[in-house]
């Protein structure tokens, strides 16, 4: 039941109102007949709503003893006059009342004003509510907020913010944002102001300059305010510091840069060790008399510079986990051509494989299989100084599968020989390296030549599996 005081200097009115009321269901604490004793009274008895007199006796008459009882205890009043007048409306407008009834009193006017007060005090209380916890949540955020007006003046910003560019509140409001930010990045704001007007709230990076003269980096989160017609009437941003998160970006880069120089000094090492592995046979084979022997040693020598040419460059690539292919087989091939004596007038070379890189896991398997058949090609595919071409092709295929064709239009493998059953070292290396390492299928194609076909997953498709 809601309790209710009358404040009123003529006891008949107020006894007459007091039944009323009781009437009606509400509960009415006390009753005061001048300014004074209500505010007392008030203290005391603390009421839901106040019904007052405007014109009392005394010093203190209605008007200012409500303004001191809102100011105070923060208890609506309505106001009864029995006068109407502007002069004495716009006096009583100055103490915020809750509404006016008029004397002498309609008991339906009544019960309406009383109840429009008491829902109008409720629903103050649950916005005071309701504003109190969002201040709550936007004073102990983590990150900065700060509002802008639509002539991006800062009208409001957090503890947070405040705490981030070591300024006081009085400090930032009132002042635009590049009061705070260098010329640069006075111009990443202005750009983005530009595309929040538009609608399009793109989260960026700006470097705020504190108090002290340190930089800040932040990520800014804009969101326009619009006004009631949808126009663009200012900006909130939450403005989140990113300083740890870059320190940490740029402690990552210098560790790849320093990895890269290890990496590159692995591989150049790892080339050098190869290339003395190869002269130091091919001095052996210098003293072999016997050409069996010899052509031996030739052959391992050439196993070891294709894995050597690998290193070279990934050594020499921007990329360090992947190798170009197709510089690299054409490389490889003319090392093959200049080995084995071979005019490039006799033997065109053909390869394909743009656009296709290899991880070094994959690289190296594909350098010796590739090594291995294009020597058999070299070695045995046009006797007699016959003419004819080398097909080198490295294509992917299904999205996530790799093929390597290496074929010759030569005078192919004799009959009943079986590439996979033989006593050719070459062969075994191709067929172990091919369905062991690489994990792939092979197949030859005996039409016109010697065509071999080699499928296998790439190295990201095997990570997923």
């Amino acid at each position: 039941m809601p309790k209710i005081m009358i404040v009123d200097d003529e006891a008949a009115i107020s006894m007459q109102l007091e039944e009323r009321l009781a009437a009606m269901g509400y509960d009415v604490v006390g009753r005061a007949d001048s300014g004074d004793q209500a505010i007392e009274m008030a203290e005391d008895v603390n009421p839901d709503l106040i019904l007052m007199d405007i014109v009392m006796p005394g010093d203190l008459n209605g008007v200012g003893a409500a303004a001191m009882i809102k100011t105070q205890m923060d208890i609506p009043v309505v106001f009864m006059t029995a006068h109407a007048g502007k002069q004495l409306i716009g006096r009583a407008k100055q103490a915020e009342p809750f509404g006016y009834i008029l004397k002498p009193f309609d008991e339906r006017g009544l019960e309406a004003t009383i109840e429009m007060a008491l829902h109008k005090k409720e629903m103050e209380q649950r916005l005071q509510e309701s504003e109190a916890k969002y201040r709550l949540l936007v004073e102990t955020m983590s990150d900065g907020l700060a509002v802008f007006d639509h002539n991006h003046l800062s009208t409001y910003v957090n503890d947070r913010f405040c705490e981030m560019l070591g300024r006081s509140r009085d400090e930032i409001v009132g002042r635009p944002a590049r009061d705070f930010l260098d010329e640069t990045n006075q111009g990443i704001s202005r750009q983005q102001v530009v595309k929040t007007k538009r609608g399009e709230m793109v989260p960026h990076e700006l470097v705020w300059t504190r108090k002290d003269g340190r930089k800040l980096s932040t990520l800014v989160s804009p969101q326009p305010v619009l006004d009631a017609e949808g126009h663009f009437d200012g900006t909130f941003a939450v403005v989140t510091d990113i300083m740890e998160l870059k320190q940490a970006e740029e402690q990552i880069r210098a560790s790849l840069r320093e990895k890269e120089v290890l990496l590159r000094e692995l591989h150049h090492r790892v080339k050098n060790n190869m290339q003395v592995i190869s002269s130091l046979l091919s001095l052996q084979a210098k003293n072999v008399r016997e050409k069996k022997y010899a052509d031996l040693l030739k052959v391992s020598q050439n196993r070891i510079e294709c894995m050597a040419l690998v290193h070279e460059r990934l050594y020499q690539s921007q990329d360090l986990a992947n190798i170009d292919f197709d510089a690299y087989a054409k490389s490889l091939a003319r090392d093959l051509f200049r080995s084995y004596g071979i005019d490039p007038g006799r033997i065109a070379l053909n390869t394909e494989a743009k656009g296709v890189s290899l991880a070094l896991n994959e690289a190296v398997p594909c350098a010796l299989i590739m090594n291995e058949l294009v020597s058999n090609a070299l070695k045995y595919a046009f006797p007699e100084e016959r003419k004819g071409e080398i097909d080198i092709a490295l294509t992917a295929i299904d999205g996530n599968k790799v093929e390597l064709r290496v074929g010759d239009n030569g005078v192919g493998l004799p009959e009943g020989l079986d590439f996979r059953n033989t006593e050719s070292l070459g062969l075994q290396i191709v067929t172990i390296l091919a369905e062991g390492q690489l994990e792939g299928e092979i197949q030859l194609d005996r039409t016109e030549g010697t065509h071999y076909q080699i499928r296998f997953k790439g190295a990201k498709d095997k990570a997923r599996t």
